[in-house]
């Protein structure tokens, strides 16, 4: 029961972590501190919060056990695209996710503007 709740608790840090970077630019490639794509502020949020997590979306898509949206929960991440994703955020309730969305944009928290997401966790099952 501990690892779950360190696990818990390393999830909520790194959303923590990831709500401090608001504002912060949109820059391909980057990965903090200072400037982000949307991967970069996911792996370094984790990172920050003791957990590894890949530099891209794609390869963060095939680390996280996936879940149903249904099952989705603060934290979480979200993942766009087909077989190949493209684009990642944190889930930060009621349909919305922190993420650093494009080139000449900053981080910032929005609605999910598609159906076409997909949901995955770091945390432990049980």
């Amino acid at each position: 029961m501990r690892a779950k709740h360190r696990r818990a608790a390393r999830i909520v840090s790194a959303s923590r972590v990831a709500a401090r970077q608001k504002g912060d630019p949109y820059r391909y490639g980057a990965s903090g501190p200072g400037a982000f794509d949307c991967s970069g502020l996911t792996s370094y949020s984790f990172r920050k919060a003791g957990m590894k997590l890949p530099r891209t979306a794609n390869s963060q898509y095939h680390r996280v056990r996936k879940i149903k949206k249904s099952n989705i929960r603060k934290g979480d991440l979200v993942f766009f695209g087909g077989s190949r994703k493209y684009h990642v955020g944190i889930y930060w309730g009621k349909g919305r996710i922190l993420h650093a969305p494009y080139s000449g944009s900053r981080v910032k928290v929005e609605r999910i503007w598609t159906r076409g997401w997909s949901a995955g966790t770091l945390r432990l099952r049980g």
